[in-house]
């Protein structure tokens, strides 16, 4: 309906443009915001709001959503339980996870800060610039790398 064409022209003009996705636990949207290393919470309204990250703080720290950093966030996907898991792009090279139970942020697969294409188990395997996500429904999580030109799974088994 209109309401979305009202969304997108309100965000544009506050906050730089990254990932967008639907969140159906709350029928919010999410988008993350490469320049300001945060995501922001966008009601069917217009209203932005800041979610998570911080503008002075380009890092990735692991804690709870209100105090965890990001070095780059990209793209955004949301499994069957709510939890976010969001790409942490240039200096992160990670994939992070927001448990919606507990609210805390942590870093599941890839090392901060290094920048490579290595297979292996979730903190043993490296990222070379990872750039968006997408969930399967059914335990994968396909990671576009834009470096590394390839498209890697991450799987909870």
């Amino acid at each position: 309906g209109n309401w979305l064409l009202k969304i997108l022209f309100s965000v544009a003009v506050n906050v730089a443009i990254g990932y967008l996705i639907y969140y159906f636990v709350d029928s919010n949207f999410y988008m993350s915001d490469q320049n300001l290393s945060s995501v922001y919470k966008i009601t069917p309204d217009g209203e932005c709001e800041w979610f998570c990250g911080s503008a002075t703080q380009k890092t990735v720290q692991d804690g709870l959503r209100e105090e965890a950093l990001f070095a780059q966030p990209n793209g955004m996907t949301v499994d069957e339980d709510g939890n976010f898991y969001i790409v942490d792009g240039f200096k992160g090279y990670c994939l992070r996870k927001l448990d919606i139970l507990d609210g805390y942020v942590s870093t599941v697969a890839g090392q901060v800060d290094v920048a490579s294409q290595i297979d292996g188990t979730p903190l043993e395997a490296t990222f070379n610039y990872p750039y968006d996500i997408c969930y399967d429904g059914e335990g994968g999580y396909w990671i576009a790398e834009a470096w590394g030109k390839a498209i890697r799974k991450y799987a909870v088994e």
